[in-house]
This record gives structure tokens, C-alpha cells and sequence, in this order.
């Protein structure tokens, strides 16, 4: 709410400093959302246009009809605000970093990297050669498969340590 209200009070601002010749454009995008400007809409983005002219300053007329104490406190608000949000922000990635985005795998074969925890082992088959005798005695040559199983090493990464890697061997 106070937020809505420090929009209102600085776009209110923002208008009695724009009061000089020229036409302010309000705008809405494809999200709905609306905005003035001072160039022109986009095709099919424009909802209106005013035109400006500037009226002199009477002579004994304050150039603000805003209170300075108002625009202060208003700036205030605003430094809070943009303050609280940072340390939200350097809080959320501190958070995000103690805990692991990735994982490092390795079954001494083959590394890759997944977001997911690792398995615990891979397994793979490998051909072999039989030459030799059966117990019945009969002569057995040609090949076979054998599985291999082999086990998972898993390191975790950091968001940080990730980008580190990206950054190295895109």
C-alpha cells in the first residue's frame, strides 16, 4: 500500500515536472500494464495522448506545489524500501549458495553434472572371451557379456562453483 502510494505521489511528481510543451503517451503493454511516456506507443500498445503547455510561474508562486517535508519523507520511504529489499536480496543468495544447484558424478568411467543427487553406482556391460572347456568337456569358444557395476562418486556444487565451472569449460 505504501508502495502504491509512493508510485502515486512520485508519478504526480513526475507530471508537475513535465508540465512544458509537448504530449505525454499512456501506453499498455501486452501484460496489461499500463505506462506514460514521452515518445510514442508501440503499434497497437497506445490507449491515449494529452497535450502539455507550460503556464509561467506566477511571480510570488512557489515553483512546488509538493511540500518539501512530503518529498523528503517520500524519499525516505523509498531509501528504506530499496535498502530492505538488498539485504532480502544478499540474504536469498547467501541461502542460495550454502545449498547445493548441482552435483558432480563419477563412476570412473565417464563425469557429468545433474541437478539431481547421484546414483549410487552405474553399471555397464563388458564383452569377453571365452576360450575352454565346459565341466562336461565340451569346447566352448566366442564371446559373452559380463555386467560391471561400478560405484558413484558425488561431489556437490554451489550455484556458484556451477557458474565457476560454466565460466571455464563453457
Amino acid at each position: 500500500m505504501i508502495r502504491m502510494l509512493v508510485n502515486i505521489l512520485f508519478t504526480l511528481i513526475l507530471f508537475h515536472q513535465l508540465a512544458v510543451a509537448g504530449t505525454i503517451y499512456k501506453c499498455k503493454d501486452a501484460k496489461g500494464v499500463i505506462a506514460f511516456q514521452q515518445i510514442a506507443c508501440a503499434a497497437g500498445q497506445g490507449i491515449g495522448a494529452q497535450s502539455f503547455q507550460r503556464v509561467p510561474d506566477a511571480p510570488n508562486q512557489a515553483k512546488s506545489d509538493i511540500p518539501d517535508e512530503l518529498v523528503e519523507r517520500l524519499e525516505a520511504i523509498v531509501a528504506e524500501q530499496e535498502q530492505a529489499s538488498a539485504s532480502r536480496s544478499v540474504a536469498r543468495n547467501a541461502q542460495e549458495d550454502a545449498t547445493p544447484s548441482g552435483y558432480v558424478c563419477d563412476d570412473g568411467r565417464t563425469r557429468w553434472v545433474q541437478a539431481k543427487p547421484c546414483p549410487a553406482s552405474t553399471q555397464h556391460y563388458e564383452s569377453l572371451v571365452v576360450h575352454g572347456n565346459t565341466i562336461t568337456g565340451a569346447r566352448v569358444r566366442g564371446t559373452t557379456k559380463q555386467k560391471v557395476i561400478n560405484p558413484v562418486e558425488q561431489k556437490s556444487l554451489s550455484r556458484a562453483e556451477i557458474c565457476e565451472q560454466l565460466r571455464n569449460n563453457p
